[in-house]
């Protein structure tokens, strides 16, 4: 089994060199080694030469970002198998045994692992997230991640669209195709604070809220709102969940809806959806079924239930959604 490595760097003189002795190092018979710099104005070209003769391809060209870089490193990847690592992050010792071990013994399409999480001299165990969870979030490390290079070849690489959380539309896209994914529960590489994913964090929250948008399965989620719901609705929040909850309900299921909310501005009273936005106070006499569409808010779910209101939050439907998609998942390994 020929496992490739990609690094993508783009001044990294000051990490590349552990990054790629933790690759070297690794006990593998058949490994290919990528780098793809998108020409480095600092000392990375520099290590890299030092370790030449350990590297199989060194692709030194501009680039239209990380995911551009990653795309040509996956594109000149002959192995079975291909994994990433950053140029400042790196391996720990038996992570490609680990590996070999997992796609000899699993029918696995995509393999993960648990990680460090390094911030200064501070390091942090963490373990990869619940699978199920791929459906709102990014739940498979991807320093740790390792992917038949047939899935690539199949699904496609990853979209340049996005500038820090491709890998998660890439993620999410494998998941809901029921591929097979496994958990590998030990730590499998070291994931150093600062990249841009942790440098811009709106950034980041958009992206992930719009690749998991772009993704929904408007089957499961309809499936949901027969099981869930009342037909006459009121939902409580115009904020990000508001409105796709707002949209989803209109376009799968009613629109018999009052829509509330707290900040309720004239500005905000414009009509969207076809649905006007109204102050709470307006529709303290209603009996209709309130759904919080507020992620982490529970003041506002007690609030209503102390008026003996029936009352759902966005969590518990979009808890049941991910159930509906993990369970329909005919062919994954967890």
């Amino acid at each position: 089994m020929k496992i490739s490595i990609i690094t993508p760097v783009y001044n990294g003189g000051e990490t590349i060199e552990r990054t790629i002795k933790s690759v070297i190092e690794q006990k593998c018979d058949d490994l290919e080694y990528i780098i793809v710099d998108g020409m480095s104005t600092d000392r990375t070209s520099e290590v890299i030469k030092r370790y030449s003769h350990f590297i199989s391809c060194y692709i030194r060209e501009k680039d239209e970002g990380i995911y551009d870089a990653i795309n040509k490193g996956i594109s000149a990847a002959t192995g079975d198998i291909v994994g990433i690592i950053n140029s400042d992050d790196w391996y720990e010792e038996n992570c490609i045994d680990s590996i070999i071990k997992c796609f000899s013994t699993e029918l696995v399409d995509i393999a993960y692992g648990d990680f460090n999480e390094i911030d200064g001299c501070t390091v942090e165990k963490r373990r990869a997230g619940d699978l199920k969870r791929t459906c709102l979030e990014m739940t498979v490390p991807h320093p740790t991640m390792f992917v038949k290079k047939s899935i690539y070849d199949s699904m496609g690489c990853y979209s340049t669209e996005y500038r820090i959380s491709s890998d998660y539309d890439f993620v999410l896209r494998c998941y809901m195709a029921g591929l097979r994914f496994k958990h590998i529960s030990h730590i499998l590489a070291n994931f150093s604070l600062g990249g841009i994913s942790s440098k811009d964090l709106v950034l980041c929250k958009k992206e992930t809220q719009d690749i998991l948008k772009k993704h929904i399965d408007d089957f499961s989620l309809n499936r949901c709102f027969n099981e869930m719901l009342d037909r006459e609705l009121v939902v409580h929040g115009a904020g990000f969940w508001g409105k796709w909850l707002v949209d989803k309900l209109v376009k799968l299921y009613t629109d018999d809806i009052v829509w509330v909310d707290q900040n309720c501005s004239d500005e905000m009273k414009e009509t969207e959806f076809g649905i006007n936005i109204r102050h709470p106070d307006e529709e303290n006499g209603s009996e209709k079924q309130i759904i919080v569409a507020i992620y982490d808010d529970k003041d506002v779910e007690k609030m209503y239930l102390s008026h003996s209101k029936k009352v759902i939050s966005i969590r518990q439907l979009l808890d049941r959604y991910m159930d509906i998609v993990y369970t329909s998942r005919n062919s994954f390994t967890d």
